[in-house]
């Protein structure tokens, strides 16, 4: 009975982010900050319950239908002219957020296997 609860309460949930999203779309604000608002509203509002999600269903049911819709409606002349900031922000944040990779790398730069310039090389072919 409690994981149809916890259900039903994640389909309120995403039946508000709907609302939020056409809200914003006709009072023609972007609709993070609107969704962000609600969020805020929703965290004060007391006798709410808390909604713990799997990981892995995150992942799988609710992020390639986000990722998708920000894919679909990007601009592609904003995204090229935009692509060397975009690569370097996508790049940096890796060893900033992973602490493994920032060590693999850093020990296979000191073992000589991997070098900056041989990183940034095109491959050929």
């Amino acid at each position: 009975m409690d994981s149809l609860h916890q259900l039903e309460i994640v389909i309120l949930l995403l039946a508000v982010v709907l609302a939020l999203t056409t809200v914003a779309q006709r009072i023609l604000i972007p609709y993070p900050i609107l969704l962000v608002i609600g969020g805020l509203l929703l965290a004060v509002i007391p006798g709410v319950p808390t909604v713990a999600l799997n990981p892995d269903l995150v992942f799988l049911v609710f992020l390639p239908p986000i990722l998708w819709a920000a894919a679909y409606f990007t601009s592609l002349r904003d995204f090229r002219d935009n692509l060397r900031p975009i690569s370097l922000l996508a790049l940096k944040s890796i060893p900033m957020t992973d602490p493994k990779s920032n060590r693999l790398a850093l020990s296979r730069a000191a073992l000589g296997t991997i070098t900056p310039s041989a990183a940034s090389a095109p491959t050929p072919g």
